[in-house]
């Protein structure tokens, strides 16, 4: 759900439906507004009709990028945007590129991508998020719209929380004052105290015995707070607690040492994360998926 930002969402659609959006632009403001969300929305828009985030659906012709592990986004991955964006759509009038987190393009990137810029392709379309937008190269930024995000109502705010998370009214309206008028804020609060009782219930779920195991995952699922994504993250964050490499055994001659214990580990640990993926992206089904995942623990 967007919250905020009516003029703007308007003003895309609007120009979609003419077919007349800019071949660039720049969604710049305060962290945690919308910024993005309004890009994978259009995204969305484009494609299947609905001016709404896009949940579990893969997009064919959105292409969504992130900084890497090392926290930047280099130079190769601006070829294989090109790549993309060079290729005819498939579904919608455009090939959306969506580049999060713009501050973390390297100069060989910006330069790289400015040389996009230049010559886009007629259906090319490339949104880049940031905060502010003097990061970017000044020859980059002019090639590119800008359009600015401003901070949510804390009235907005307070009822996006009672109606969509079922916070009571005064918890609603001490996160919203906390908040500084930033959704993505909003939830972290939110997330916060979640997450600790998430924490308890995934260490649970991962010590239980096998006789109590499926009356305890029926109980967790029954719950109406309950969501699959974010108690898989807890407990990623509870595997992840004793790394596998605290496991690893070597033998007298000095080698490692894969044993049997650490083998589970290691599989548990992998199915754990393929999970996660796949939870992101596939309707699927938390009781099967859960039982399914601890049997074999």
């Amino acid at each position: 759900m967007i919250l905020g930002h009516g003029r703007v969402v308007e003003d895309l659609k609007r120009l979609a439906e003419r077919k007349g959006l800019s071949h660039g632009y720049v969604f710049f403001g305060p962290e945690g507004v919308g910024k993005r969300l309004v890009a994978q929305s259009l995204a969305n828009h484009l494609e299947g009709g609905q001016f709404e985030p896009p949940q579990n659906r893969v997009l064919t012709d959105a292409l969504f990028i992130e900084p890497d592990a090392e926290g930047t986004i280099g130079v190769g991955v601006i070829r294989s945007i090109k790549y993309f964006l060079w290729q005819r759509p498939v579904k919608s009038a455009y090939r959306l590129v969506l580049i999060d987190s713009g501050e973390a393009l390297t100069p060989e990137a910006q330069n790289a991508l400015l040389k996009i810029t230049e010559e886009p392709p007629s259906y090319g379309l490339l949104i880049l998020v940031v905060r502010e937008p003097e990061f970017f190269q000044p020859t980059l930024l002019s090639r590119l719209q800008k359009i600015y995000f401003s901070t949510v109502s804390q009235g907005a705010i307070k009822e996006w929380l009672i109606t969509e998370h079922t916070i009571k009214p005064k918890e609603a309206e001490a996160i919203a004052e906390r908040s500084f008028g930033k959704p993505g804020r909003a939830w972290v609060l939110v997330r916060a105290d979640e997450l600790d009782a998430l924490y308890s219930f995934a260490k649970k779920a991962l010590s239980v015995g096998i006789p109590n195991r499926r009356d305890f995952i029926k109980k967790l699922i029954e719950s109406e707070t309950f969501r699959f994504e974010a108690f898989l993250d807890a407990m990623i964050s509870v595997v992840g607690e004793e790394p596998i490499a605290s496991k690893t055994k070597i033998d007298p001659s000095g080698r490692f040492r894969i044993d049997a214990e650490l083998r589970r580990s290691i599989e548990f640990w992998h199915r754990l994360l393929e999970l996660r993926s796949d939870a992101r992206y596939y309707n699927l089904n938390p009781r099967i998926q859960l039982e399914s995942l601890l049997s074999n623990q």
